[in-house]
């Protein structure tokens, strides 16, 4: 995906009145502390209109620009706004089951901080704008063997490979693995075969790698009892349309 930084002055919306008639508006409000909070975590979806660029996906997000613009929490330096094109949604369309702005180990970092802070993961997949099963991933991730998890930190696997190795619960097989994997590690079939719990796992090279009996790692009753919860709501769409 093509992140284009465009100067917020350079972006305009249709039907969007005066900033008093919205200023006070509660759903732009919240936004506005959204962002200073968390920055902007999806870029605003643009198209080239009269030398410059009509939002067509974010008008809610651009008013709240807009507002922190005006206040001292948005200097004058970092107005502008990182942006796509509506053929790189086409593209990439499932770019909004997480953040598209902040990187998978970040998020995942954001996301253990609020479930430590006594946070459901359904307030915490509203927040970040994701999926629940990312938020379910990210606690997961905490299983990690600190090699294996210092590896999706500097970011030698990603996220999909971070998930697969913690369905292994015991930590040293999980760096076992990996030593074993070596250049496979990103290898889709393999990981497929990680996740879906095969206990032979066969790489491109036609190595069979044997892995021990495993059941799904558990988590905390507490965070066990919050997603039942959370089971019980609609779980399709949690993100705020902005």
């Amino acid at each position: 995906m093509e992140i284009k930084l465009v100067a917020l002055s350079d972006l305009v919306a249709f039907g969007i009145p005066r900033p008093q008639k919205w200023a006070k508006d509660p759903k732009i409000k919240t936004l506005v502390k959204s962002i200073a909070r968390d920055g902007l975590l999806n870029p605003l979806v643009i198209k080239s209109h009269k030398n410059k660029y009509l939002v067509v996906d974010g008008t809610k997000r651009l008013k709240a620009l807009i507002l922190l613009a005006r206040s001292s929490r948005f200097h004058k330096p970092s107005q502008k706004v990182s942006c796509i094109t509506e053929e790189e949604t086409i593209e990439n369309s499932n770019m909004l089951e997480r953040p598209a702005l902040i990187s998978a180990p970040e998020l995942v970092h954001f996301i253990l901080g609020a479930l430590k802070e006594g946070h459901s993961p359904v307030a915490i997949a509203q927040r970040f704008r994701c999926d629940l099963d990312i938020v379910d991933s990210a606690y997961a991730i905490q299983n990690l063997h600190a090699k294996v998890l210092q590896s999706f930190y500097n970011g030698t696997i990603g996220l999909e490979q971070a998930i697969a190795f913690a369905s292994l619960p015991n930590p040293n097989a999980q760096w076992a693995l990996l030593q074993q994997l070596g250049p496979f590690v990103s290898d889709k079939n393999v990981i497929r075969a990680l996740q879906s719990g095969e206990s032979v796992i066969e790489t491109p090279d036609e190595t069979m790698i044997f892995l021990p009996s495993r059941e799904t790692a558990k988590v905390k009753q507490v965070y066990k009892r919050s997603r039942q919860l959370a089971n019980a709501v609609d779980q399709h769409d949690f993100r705020v349309a902005a």
